[in-house]
């Protein structure tokens, strides 16, 4: 056994890829983001992730994934991370001549 005994062998979180910017370019992003996608270029004052990982390359030369340039924006706390689902408001009718008591059923909910 090592010497760190038992500890060692507690399952750790897998620390993943190091990142492509440094800590002074991470702080760099920040104040484009707080600078506003006008000031990068866009024409809207609304950040889509697809418009950070834009101003990311144009800025520092690295190309991100939208879905990445929100985790980054998300871990630099720059946004929050919403996950919210939307249900359709649909009408469906039914026209199947072998269920009629659901046409019926669809003819008097309507």
């Amino acid at each position: 056994m090592s010497a760190k005994g038992v500890e060692a062998l507690r399952k750790r979180r897998a620390p993943g890829r190091p990142s492509r910017l440094t800590a002074e370019q991470l702080a760099s992003a920040i104040e484009i983001y707080q600078a506003g996608p006008r000031a990068a270029g866009f024409e809207t004052d609304r950040w889509t992730t697809a418009r950070f990982a834009d101003a990311i390359f144009a800025r520092f030369a690295v190309r991100y994934d939208p879905d990445h340039a929100g985790r980054i924006m998300h871990r630099l706390g720059l946004r929050e991370r919403r996950r919210t689902r939307r249900v359709a408001d649909v009408h469906y009718t039914f026209a199947d001549p072998a269920m009629p008591e659901m046409q019926s059923d669809v003819a008097q909910a309507s």
